[in-house]
């Protein structure tokens, strides 16, 4: 009888075994089967578009008292955008796992997460160089980035409707000839790469005031700078303009193509698998796409801001989950020196951070896509302060 239990404890062993290497090689199809809404985005009942010349439609604006608005604790910083030089159209990044492929502009949810997690995490990042605009849009649901599909790829093209809209309204409601900057976050990486691609790169009088994109968490393509655009290039210096800063952050040691984040983009004609083509790197501790080694001492401060949100939190609970945006109405004391990082094949690779700060969200082995930018946060809102100043000093040059 001890000899069968033995035998059937390891085969028990063994199925487990398999089974887990199984869920790890098929996880993003077994993400996608769990997440991805039952109805084709066909199927889906009409989703109200957003009017941008009304302020509901925006999660920040300068005329909106939001949590864009927020300065980090302990640094004696003061709330300058209403003299900012120049202003940030800002693309948040995915918050919503409903029902349909597109969730309405004004989810309550999903917009609850941009409102608070959002706009303090990430947004907050440029208001010392400007003001801060970030539309509300129908964003495309999170297993649109689990696997490519069809649906998902509907899904993107109606948010970037959205996004283009709002940017286009940007434009022609509050711009007033300032300079600016396009940024955003993983899905809003990806769409404001599109409007670099079919706004900036053909329009010469639009580009005289474009200081520059910051892309965090969606590969850039080396080739789509020699390929998709003719008169953008990737920063090299921290006080290049007219150029793009993107990075994908990883644990040193692992492998970002077994843990991707976003796997596909849109060019200007036709979709790009990112995971066929080299990317841009930029190291946003010395700003950079020079290999090597950037000390933790040349970090300015990483934002050390709790959730405890996990990636698989959708196949538990069921849908988008309700946050109070008030637990985000104060960002801490960042931490200087927190990690150093590397440019390396295209990713940006750090050591494994110790805090749950920076580790709650971690996609997979290794993944760091939900620290992109809380990782670096004090260089960031550094070298957008330094960036928009180098623009403004070449423009009054005679």
């Amino acid at each position: 009888m001890g000899r069968l239990a033995r035998t059937g404890l390891m085969v028990l062993v063994a199925a487990a075994v398999i089974a887990a290497i199984l869920a790890f090689q098929f996880q993003r199809e077994i993400a996608y089967r769990y997440l991805a809404p039952e109805l084709g985005y066909d199927d889906m009942g009409i989703i109200p578009r957003p009017v941008y010349l009304f302020p509901k439609w925006w999660s920040a604006h300068p005329d909106s008292d939001d949590f864009a608005d927020l300065l980090p604790a302990g640094l004696g910083l003061v709330d300058t955008q209403a003299d900012a030089p120049a202003d940030v159209f800002y693309v948040h990044p995915t918050t919503y796992l409903g029902d349909d492929w597109n969730a309405h502009a004004d989810d309550a949810a999903a917009g609850a997460l941009v409102d608070g997690l959002v706009l303090t995490a990430q947004a907050s990042a440029f208001n010392g160089c400007c003001r801060v605009f970030v539309p509300r849009y129908r964003q495309a649901h999170l297993a649109t980035f689990a696997k490519s599909s069809a649906n998902g790829r509907k899904a993107l093209e109606l948010a970037y409707i959205d996004v283009l809209r709002a940017f286009e309204e940007y434009l022609t409601e509050w711009n007033d000839d300032r300079p600016f900057i396009i940024a955003g976050h993983s899905q809003g990486a990806a769409l404001a790469l599109r409007i670099l691609s079919e706004k900036l790169d053909e329009t010469p009088m639009l580009r005289q005031n474009f200081v520059g994109a910051y892309i965090f968490g969606a590969g850039v393509a080396v080739d789509r700078f020699e390929s998709d655009w003719e008169t953008i290039a990737p920063c090299a210096t921290a006080t290049d303009f007219g150029c793009v800063v993107s990075w994908e952050t990883h644990v040193e040691g692992t492998d970002p193509l077994a843990n991707p984040g976003i796997t596909e983009e849109f060019y200007l004609r036709h979709w790009v698998t990112l995971a066929d083509e080299p990317r841009n790197c930029i190291n946003p501790l010395t700003w950079s796409r020079a290999p090597g080694h950037a000390d933790a001492s040349l970090n300015l401060g990483a934002l050390p801001i709790e959730v405890d949100l996990k990636p698989g939190w959708g196949l538990i609970i069921g849908g988008t989950p309700d946050i109070d945006p008030n637990d985000f109405a104060e960002i801490p004391a960042p931490i200087p020196g927190y990690t150093g990082a590397e440019c390396r094949d295209g990713f940006l690779f750090v050591d494994e951070p110790q805090d749950a700060a920076f580790t709650n969200l971690m996609l997979g082995d290794g993944n760091l896509h939900a620290y992109d930018i809380g990782l670096f946060y004090m260089n960031i809102r550094q070298n957008a302060v330094d960036r928009v100043a180098a623009f403004l000093e070449a423009q009054e040059a005679p």
